[in-house]
């Protein structure tokens, strides 16, 4: 395996397949590494539909190498950490890879269990994250409504759904009934800081 590259990036998710195709459509010539350990790419975007029951959750899977492009290498390995001074970072299993310019765009991890009393909230179905479970979403959305006496389905929250977002997709829901003008979703936003920094 080669131990040098000329662009090294983290992650084949969405971010990272994008920047490598698009630097390899502009130089097919570029030397470009993708580290990721999955086998399955997950389409992350399409998880809003998922959780608005519009979509089928195991439709937005593909295999990693049917998307990691032809001209740039998979290195199927976890990055362990990183050494700029050197341009250099070690893998799990791999050992050490050196680059000239790095990507990172590793996504992000859910960790519930790092605010109170979430973990706890999610189990009893009334909090939901499109994140850590999107068809868990639909669930509580459908089981919010099912106590109030509605039935939903996913025909009709698609067609309610302007913008591919739950936020609409419950506000288009409540106005379809007008039992439920006091209802609102409570959004939050938690962004982990990191303790290293």
């Amino acid at each position: 395996m080669k131990k040098q590259h000329q662009i090294v990036i983290i992650s084949g998710g969405t971010a990272g397949i994008m920047t490598a195709t698009q630097l390899l459509k502009k130089n097919n010539h570029l030397d470009i590494a993708i580290i990721d350990p999955a086998d399955t790419h997950y389409y992350q975007p399409a998880w809003t539909l998922v959780g608005a029951g519009a979509y089928d959750y195991d439709n937005n899977a593909r295999s990693m190498a049917s998307l990691i492009p032809k001209k740039a290498s998979w290195i199927k390995d976890f990055v362990t950490s990183f050494n700029a001074d050197e341009n250099t970072l070690d893998t799990k299993n791999s050992g050490q890879i050196g680059y000239k310019f790095l990507v990172v765009a590793p996504g992000l991890v859910m960790d519930p269990s790092l605010i109170e009393g979430l973990p706890e909230a999610m189990e009893k179905g009334i909090v939901c994250s499109n994140y850590t479970d999107p068809k868990h979403t639909w669930e509580t959305i459908k089981n919010w409504f099912a106590s109030s006496g509605i039935q939903v389905d996913s025909e009709l929250v698609f067609s309610f759904v302007a913008e591919e977002k739950i936020a609409p997709l419950f506000k288009a829901l409540r106005a379809f009934n007008e039992s439920l003008e006091d209802a609102s979703p409570i959004h939050a936003v938690v962004v982990p800081i990191e303790q290293s920094l």
